[in-house]
C-alpha cells in the first residue's frame, strides 16, 4: 500500500510518502520514501522573529503506480524563496488580521515528477529523480 500523509503545526506542514507492508510487524510497516515540508503560513518567522528562515512550498499533486512497470510516480508541487525580517514582519501582521496581502509573498513553484522503482520488497528512487528528490526534499535552515 502506498500513502501521503500530512502533519504540522504552527504553520509548518511535513508531508510523507510512504510505502506500507502489512505483512511486517507493527512498527516495521512503514517505509517513508519522501517527506516535504511546507512553511508558507510561518511568514519564513522561526521562533519570535529569532530567525528568518526562506519560505518554501511543497505539496503532492499526484501519486500513481504502474503496475505493469512497478514503478511509483509522485509529482511534488515546490518552490522556496528567501524573504527579509521587514517583509516577514509585514507578512505576520497581515496574516494575523486574516489578510490575503501575505499570499503574494509565497515562492513561485514547479512540478517535479520523482519515480521510483519497487524491487519485488521496496520502493527505490530512480537515480533520474534524485536531483529532484534532494531539491524538494531539503528543509528551511
Amino acid at each position: 500500500m502506498v500513502c501521503t500523509d500530512t502533519d504540522g503545526g504552527q504553520g509548518d506542514f511535513w508531508r510523507t510518502l510512504s510505502a506500507i507492508d502489512l505483512a511486517h510487524q507493527a512498527g516495521l510497516r512503514e517505509h517513508v520514501l519522501l517527506t516535504i515540508t511546507d512553511n508558507v503560513l510561518t511568514c519564513g518567522v522561526s521562533g519570535n522573529f529569532e530567525r528568518i528562515v526562506p519560505i518554501q512550498k511543497a505539496v503532492f499533486t499526484e501519486v500513481t503506480f504502474d503496475s505493469a512497470l512497478a514503478v511509483l510516480g509522485a509529482k511534488v508541487e515546490f518552490g522556496r524563496r528567501n524573504i527579509t525580517e521587514d517583509a516577514a514582519r509585514k507578512c505576520e501582521d497581515a496574516r494575523s488580521k486574516k489578510s490575503k496581502v501575505f499570499a503574494p509573498l509565497a515562492p513561485a513553484t514547479k512540478i517535479h515528477n520523482l519515480s521510483y522503482d519497487f524491487d519485488g520488497k521496496q520502493f527505490y528512487i530512480k537515480p533520474e529523480s534524485r536531483k529532484d528528490e534532494a531539491l524538494v526534499t531539503s528543509n528551511p535552515p
